[in-house]
């Protein structure tokens, strides 16, 4: 009878010790482990909104140099392809033109090189370009009447990288 009590004692010690097969005592390590997942860091205009201030202008400098203002918008992205596209309801007389709140008034966009860039349409640029360079220019219907006041619209200018 001693011999019997004596395996089940010893039995019950090698289940209750890590793994089952020593008497060996065990202690835990905590693990941490940290990260974080980002976009490309691609960025338009330091992130910031774009406003074009065509300030006051007579009716007789619109499609002149003084209806026109240079864009110089800063661009950071590294080795991605980069698209560009203004998104936007385009004017009543002519669809590539972006309508104002007056009917015979419209802006257009252009590169440097007076290139025209129409809405909603897309462009590629060169991913080494740091600066977009855009032009906005005043455009009045052909025939139309144009009468004074202040004047608005809004376009959307969606960057596009991978």
């Amino acid at each position: 009878m001693l011999m019997k009590l004596g395996l089940i004692a010893m039995l019950t010690g090698i289940l209750m010790t890590p793994w089952g097969i020593s008497s060996s005592y065990a202690t835990t390590a905590p693990i941490t482990i940290l990260g974080s997942i980002t976009t490309s860091g691609c960025s338009i205009n330091k992130n910031g909104p774009l406003d074009i201030d065509f300030g006051t202008l007579k009716i007789d400098e619109i499609g002149t140099s003084k209806g026109d203002k240079m864009l110089s918008i800063p661009l950071s992205c590294e080795g991605a392809s980069l698209h560009l596209s203004l998104l936007g309801q385009g004017a009543s007389f002519n669809s590539r033109y972006l309508e104002t709140n007056m009917d015979d008034l419209a802006i257009r966009f252009s590169d440097v090189f007076d290139t025209e860039f129409p809405l909603n349409t897309s462009i590629t640029l060169n991913s080494s370009d740091s600066t977009l360079f855009l032009n906005a220019t005043l455009v009045a219907k052909s025939g139309g009447s144009l009468e004074g006041g202040a004047f608005n619209a809004a376009v959307s200018l969606v960057f596009q990288y991978s």
